[in-house]
């Protein structure tokens, strides 16, 4: 710091000497002018964070450290050196699995000061399903970190669901879908946001149309006739595919026969062609 006292008259002609006393000159500790920025990220992404300072005194170096919720400096991570008065520091982490906070402690002689702590949250994504149809299932997006997200809204090809008797939950981490159809087989986005922005993982939903029951099988002359029912709505004529085994355990070919029906009620017609045993299944196509 600086004083001083009033100009001596007989040093000078008052204009432009002034007399200084008491100068001192104090070392001051990094100052940080660029600070790592938060992130919000899908489970497994490569992240960075970026901090810088100067006006040091060489050399100057800079620690990252995972940081807990209050949030102090935890668990040093990677530690960078310059011989210099200013220095630029990047953290890199690669298939992050789960949130944290991470601090930027830069140092010299002086001392340390520590930056604003930057958040990292992860966001598991909900996974791909096989399901049969008729049943009920959810779809999860988990959140790990510290910034919790603001706010989740579930779509399919890039249009929002709306809650109702098929969906519930639409807003929420956890996307219910009851009496799943055919129709249902999907991909799921839900876009989760927080104050470092947002992501958008999807999942894929495949269901299984139901298995046929068969009902009835008679010799008629020489044909074997097969009635068969299905709860799809969406079966026809041109949905199934008639094997036959002379062995239960197969192998099944292909076997040639008529098939009519609809609305849920369907009869094979094949012509018999051996007095021997023979199993048969239907193959939805």
């Amino acid at each position: 710091m600086l004083g001083y006292l009033d100009p001596v008259p007989d040093q000078s002609d008052n204009s432009a000497f002034v007399y200084y006393s008491n100068v001192r000159v104090v070392e001051l500790s990094p100052y940080i002018y660029a600070l790592p920025a938060s992130l919000i990220v899908t489970q497994g992404a490569n992240v960075s964070f970026t901090s810088s300072a100067s006006y040091a005194t060489a050399p100057i170096t800079n620690i990252w450290y995972f940081a807990n919720t209050n949030p102090a400096p935890v668990t040093a991570v990677k530690t960078d050196t310059a011989n210099a008065t200013n220095l630029t520091s990047t953290l890199s982490l690669n298939n992050v699995q789960a949130g944290t906070n991470i601090a930027s402690v830069f140092s010299d002689i002086a001392g340390s000061v520590t930056g604003a702590v930057a958040s990292l949250e992860v966001i598991i994504g909900p996974t791909n399903q096989t399901v049969s149809s008729g049943v009920n299932v959810q779809l999860a997006a988990i959140a790990n970190g510290p910034s919790a997200p603001t706010s989740y809204q579930w779509k399919t090809n890039g249009v929002n669901l709306v809650n109702g008797s098929h969906y519930a939950g639409v807003t929420t981490a956890t996307l219910t879908i009851t009496n799943v159809q055919l129709a249902d087989a999907v991909t799921y986005t839900v876009a989760v946001t927080n104050a470092a922005g947002g992501v958008a993982p999807s999942a894929t939903l495949t269901v299984n149309a139901p298995s046929p029951d068969f009902t009835t099988m008679a010799i008629v002359g020489t044909n074997a006739v097969m009635n068969f029912t299905t709860t799809n709505p969406n079966d026809n004529t041109g949905s199934f595919t008639l094997q036959s085994s002379r062995f239960v355990q197969g192998p099944y070919v292909n076997t040639p026969g008529t098939l009519t029906g609809g609305s849920g009620l369907f009869q094979f017609k094949v012509p018999l062609t051996t007095n021997s045993d023979m199993f048969y299944r239907l193959v939805h196509n």
